[in-house]
């Protein structure tokens, strides 16, 4: 491990503490050991998206493998599966994919199933469940908010978020003819429609709303401030000189510790993620990588 002071970034942020230790992280020296828990089978009947807990994953399920239109979304365990919604009888059929869960709450992506490859385009749902009711709401999609099956992909790590009451999410978003990358808020109840928090992607729920990356104001596709929306409104947490070649690619948060990974224009020099505690009142350290774009996870262990 080599360790550098912060004076030698390439980038400056104004607004919170940059003064720290800068930690290159080596590559993956250290081959990593894996162990099966249980496996799904050979013949496709159950598949995975992500665990809940070391008992439980989300995925879906069917009895027919060979007929795609009949998976239905499930929580599989070692001993077989629980279905939490009724096969898809009619077109279009959505594949659960990416989420946030616990054994009480799960906010999910799912993308419309196309028996002809799509031409760089999804056809996108959020869905939710919860054990109370038991019962599976969509709680917005592309095709309502954008009038049209066509939403372009959109170009960075999309995982819905949910602090219990709301899921924040990003995607693109039609305005005035334009596909504007934007950061939005969807009631899990699904009785208000979703707020459009601003332009930018990277969602990350905190105590009191959510922090996101914003898009530069002169039309690059850079991020180039952090933003914390309370509910009703936004302020700047810090800001990226927007004449620089660099900005946000990654948010995120748990408990009392916040992470913002930061990478150039120019992939070959690498990211950058801070590392802070509070609300950004200490910065623990940097962690300089030569990789182009940072994908990673918070939590508490």
């Amino acid at each position: 491990m080599v360790t550098t002071p912060s004076s030698d970034l390439p980038l400056s942020l104004d607004g919170v503490p940059c003064e720290g230790n800068v930690i290159q992280a080596a590559r993956g020296e250290v081959e990593a050991t894996l162990a099966d828990e249980w496996t799904f089978g050979g013949d496709y009947a159950q598949i995975g998206s992500f665990p809940i807990d070391e008992k439980t994953v989300f995925g879906s399920a069917t009895q027919t493998p060979d007929d795609v239109t009949s998976y239905a979304t499930a929580l599989i365990g070692a001993d077989g599966y629980d279905l939490i919604e009724e096969p898809q009888l009619e077109e279009p059929c959505y594949e659960p994919q990416d989420g946030t869960a616990t054994a009480n709450l799960l906010v999910w992506l799912c993308a419309e199933l196309l028996n002809v490859p799509s031409a760089g385009t999804d056809n996108w749902q959020l869905r939710a469940w919860d054990a109370a009711s038991g019962t599976v709401r969509t709680i917005c999609s592309a095709e309502d908010l954008n009038g049209t099956r066509q939403t372009p992909l959109f170009d960075a790590e999309v995982v819905p978020v949910t602090d219990g009451a709301n899921a924040y999410f990003a995607t693109n978003l039609l305005s005035d003819g334009t596909w504007v990358p934007s950061a939005i808020c969807c009631n899990l109840d699904g009785t208000e429609q979703p707020v459009v928090i601003g332009s930018g992607a990277y969602p990350a729920v905190v105590e009191d709303g959510a922090l996101w990356a914003a898009l530069n104001d002169d039309g690059r596709a850079l991020c180039t401030a952090l933003k914390h929306w309370n509910g009703k409104e936004n302020r700047n947490v810090f800001t990226l000189d927007p004449d620089n070649s660099w900005g946000i690619s990654g948010v995120w948060a748990c408990g009392g510790t916040r992470a913002v990974a930061l990478s150039a224009t120019d992939s070959a020099q690498g990211s950058y993620v801070g590392v802070w505690r509070g609300n950004f009142e200490t910065l623990v350290c940097w962690i300089a990588t030569d990789a182009p774009r940072v994908i990673a996870s918070l939590n508490r262990s």
